[in-house]
């Protein structure tokens, strides 16, 4: 049902396409800048590997390509794991997802993208297992997973990527001498390898391992040298082309013969097959677009603006997106966009009277028949039939070079402001009128740079001028007056008029350098609306450049830095800027579309704004777009609901409900992760891990990413979510990188969305998890091992007090005993000695009673008593 609806919805826009002008559809060529990456201009192959990484093999190393980002991979003298040599000629994805990269005297490699690392295979003369040449041209793999090397000098051989053993095929070509041809491609094609060399091309069949080989000489003619094969390519139809040093062949599988296409005798390099079947050659001529359905040819050469930026084309591939990328020889990589442009565009071509008279556009008018008008520097203007897609021209009747400045149609009148007049022109009769002017009043428009035009609801004309201010005629009462606003007499610039409209109540906003002013027709006052810094809730800018009212009756205003939405009741200005998803700040014209979104033209491509979710759509010069830079007054919504925008290259046009968009699915790829350790060191992680174990002060991380869409990279958009930090997704504007800074420990798992140039969510998401680990203190088992640990410590603690506590017990009890004893001793020893003092002393009174004996009881008994 969904692709019936699609199929329905396509049908649809071709018959109002066909209905109204129908261009050719003509492809896009961006130069990719030498100074961002791809910092050489000779690239001698390209590739899309299976993740969606484009690879280009240069004269000065390998280069991956995401979009946004160069990575260069080059010889290191140092690194035995880094590229041998860098001159890169060719490169070639295997089923592992190995790259295998040839060089132009450094032999073989073999690149493991995951690890990051370069296998080298490089010619040996001793060593019989080596590569025979340092020159690898081409490398494919055959159905058993075998590596098949076309050399410079050493033929063909084959290597086994498992032993890393190399066999030498011999061609057969029946040469007396020894040398052996130049292989300069090698192709894979069911049974059989097709091996392109300096005599012509061989088949070799793996079952039999017959070589059968094909001398090209007599179909291209017998011209010398014309059997030298560049490159060999095999169609979605399994048709196999061979690119020679003269012209393209087509091999007749049911006849077994090679024809030659006539219509192309040049050199050609390289083949490629884009999504509608049509074939892309390089040449030394140019890039070739072959229909192979009818065989015509269309041949881009340097010789115009839109092309290719030399004519030798060394190179070119179909990405999976159906981009066209062709490598020129000195000037780089070219990126060819094939896809209809979502906008038709109107300019002035050199030698085709079918186009405009000036590529800037400075003004737009449609009159009742739905011709519209085309304001130019210069001295006509355009009327461009949407129906017929002619152009035809009014011949402005001044002496000089003049600027269209302004147009507006009331009935059958086109009325021309130009840089120093106002003029009158009669559609229907095709020729200018008088203005009804009296002598003082065409004194005081002539001289006049007319810089707005607009009627009011009663078809009165309000005329802007530069620096004069602003004049209103009224035709019917034959009055000409220029108001006098006194609020702007200390306002600069007020005079410069940019925008005049008129609202659904008549009144008159009129847009110049110095604000905006609103005229109340019915009380004949002005209100004026200017910046201050100090009005956060005021106008944002004092250069009005346009004015709308939309169907909600909602007033906005285009200004020098940002968009401005007049709320009517509080005179309030909401403003949108840059960071709110706008292009530029500079908005030059307001439209508003059939669903109510605003179309806006800037300095910087144009956008669409939906009201709905606030939500902002960019455009730029690689959607179609006549550059990025648009004028102020060049815009307008015509009957049919088709928009017209103006600038500095030209005019487009579109109806908004017929735009188209890609329904690409890129790749969405995660393409660095960096983690930031405590100092403040970055750590390279490899994104293709399942999981990644990151220590407790590795916390910070850096992740780029890309969605692999090269239509218009920086319009690619994302969404990501980390599951473990937040549980919301995360809408990113433009940037293709985020980062976490001070992540608690825990698992984390990050998943990221990613959308097309379009803005269209892709299908496909990137992933990867990690976890940081905790420190000791944090894990689960801290608290109840500090509990024990504190327990037992307590315990211990108990102990050793206990311990020391018997231990001083004893101890006192020690002393308190040795005290004892001391005491005991000592008392025994003072005892002893009192005794022996007593006994002698009893001893010698004993003996003084002795001798006194006879004597008087009274005399002894004191003796005794002593």
């Amino acid at each position: 049902m969904r692709a019936i609806f699609k199929l329905i919805s396509l049908l649809t826009g071709l018959i109002l396409i066909s209905g109204s002008f129908a261009q050719k559809i003509e492809p896009s060529f961006i130069q990719l800048p030498l100074d961002k990456g791809v910092s050489v201009n000779l690239t001698y192959d390209m590739v899309q590997d299976n993740s969606g990484f484009l690879w280009f093999g240069t004269m000065y190393g390998l280069v991956k390509y995401d979009g946004e980002n160069y990575t260069t991979y080059k010889y290191e003298s140092t690194n035995p794991n880094s590229i041998s040599f860098d001159d890169i000629i060719s490169i070639f994805e295997d089923s592992k997802r190995n790259l295998w990269i040839g060089t132009w005297g450094g032999g073989l490699n073999r690149f493991d993208s995951q690890r990051k690392i370069f296998k080298r295979y490089v010619h040996i003369p001793s060593d019989k297992n080596s590569i025979a040449d340092n020159i690898v041209w081409s490398v494919c793999e055959d159905k058993d997973g075998m590596i098949w090397i076309g050399t410079g000098s050493g033929g063909l051989q084959i290597l086994d990527p498992v032993t890393d053993e190399i066999k030498n095929i011999d061609l057969n070509l029946n040469d007396t001498t020894e040398i052996k041809p130049s292989v300069q491609e090698v192709i894979a094609d069911d049974n059989s390898i097709w091996i392109g060399h300096s005599e012509g091309i061989s088949s070799f069949n793996l079952q039999t391992t017959n070589i059968k080989h094909f001398d090209l000489a007599e179909a291209n003619g017998n011209i010398k040298g014309s059997s030298f094969v560049n490159s060999i390519f095999i169609d979605s139809k399994r048709n196999l082309w061979i690119g020679t040093s003269n012209g393209l062949m087509f091999y007749d599988q049911f006849e077994q013969k090679f024809a030659r296409n006539d219509k192309i005798n040049f050199n050609i390099t390289s083949i490629a097959e884009d999504l509608n079947g049509n074939l892309w050659l390089g040449s030394n001529n140019g890039l070739i677009k072959l229909n192979t359905k009818n065989d015509e040819l269309e041949i881009f050469r340097n010789d115009r603006e839109n092309s290719i930026a030399a004519n030798y084309v060394n190179k070119v591939l179909v990405d999976n997106s159906g981009i066209v990328w062709a490598s020129s020889y000195n000037v780089g990589i070219a990126k060819v966009l094939l896809s209809p442009s979502k906008f038709n565009l109107l300019q002035s071509e050199k030698d085709n009277p079918n186009s405009l008279s000036a590529n800037n556009v400075k003004s737009i008018a449609e009159d009742e028949n739905g011709n519209i008008y085309i304001g130019t520097y210069g001295n006509s203007i355009n009327v461009f039939n949407p129906e017929t897609g002619k152009i035809s021209f009014i011949n402005i009747p001044q002496k000089g070079f003049t600027v269209v400045n302004s147009l507006a149609i009331d009935k059958n009148f086109l009325w021309i402001g130009t840089r120093n007049s106002l003029l009158k022109y009669n559609i229907n009769r095709k020729r200018f009128v008088n203005i009804p002017f009296t002598k003082e009043q065409k004194s005081e428009v002539e001289g006049k740079s007319i810089t707005a035009l607009c009627f009011d609801v009663g078809q009165n004309l309000w005329i802007g001028t530069y620096n004069q201010g602003i004049y209103y005629f009224s035709e019917e009462e034959n009055t000409l007056q220029q108001l006098s606003i006194s609020e702007l007499k200390n306002i600069k610039h007020a005079n410069f008029i940019l925008s005049i409209f008129s609202d659904s109540k008549n009144n008159i906003w009129i847009g110049t350098y110095g604000g905006v002013y609103k005229f109340d027709s019915q009380i004949e006052k002005f209100e004026s609306f200017t910046h201050s810094k100090n009005n956060l809730a005021g106008l944002s800018n004092n250069y009005v450049y346009s004015i709308l009212e939309d169907s909600r009756r909602n007033i906005w205003f285009g200004t020098a830095s940002g968009l401005n939405k007049f709320d009517t009741k509080t005179k309030n200005f909401q403003q949108f800027y840059k960071n709110n998803g706008l292009p530029s700040d500079v908005i030059f014209g307001l439209i508003e579309d059939n669903s109510g979104n605003l179309w806006l033209s800037t300095n910087k491509g144009i956008s669409s704004y939906n009201l709905q979710d606030n939500s902002f759509l960019n455009f730029e010069k690689e959607d179609g777009l006549q550059g990025n830079v648009f004028n102020s007054s060049a815009y307008l919504k015509s009957s049919d609901s088709t928009i017209f925008l103006g600038g500095m290259n030209g005019v487009n046009y579109f109806n908004p409900a017929n735009l188209s968009f890609s329904e690409y699915n890129p790749p969405v790829v995660i393409t660095s992760i960096k983690i930031k350790d405590a100092d403040g060191n970055f750590i390279v992680a490899n994104p293709g891990s399942e999981l990644i174990e990151l220590k407790p002060d590795q916390n910070s991380i850096l992740i780029e990413f890309a969605s692999l869409d090269f239509t218009n990279s920086e319009k690619n958009k994302y969404q990501y979510k980390l599951f473990g930090f937040s549980e919301n997704w995360v809408s990113l504007k433009n940037d293709n990188s985020v980062t976490f800074t001070r992540l608690p420990h825990g698992n984390y798992s990050f998943q990221l969305m990613g959308t097309n140039s379009d803005g269209i969510m892709s299908e496909n998401f990137a992933s990867f998890s990690f976890i940081i680990t905790p420190h000791f203190y944090q894990t689960w088992w801290f608290i109840p091992a500090a509990i024990i640990a504190g327990l037992l410590i307590l315990f211990l603690t108990y102990l050793l007090v206990l311990k020391t506590k018997v231990r001083r017990a004893i101890k006192i009890q020690n002393i308190k005993e040795e005290e004892s004893e001391r005491v005991r001793k000592k008392t025994a020893i003072d005892f002893h000695d009192e005794l022996g003092h007593r006994l002698t002393r009893i001893s010698l009174l004993t003996e003084i009673v002795k001798r006194k004996i006879g004597v008087s009881f009274s005399e002894i008994n004191p003796l005794l008593d002593q």
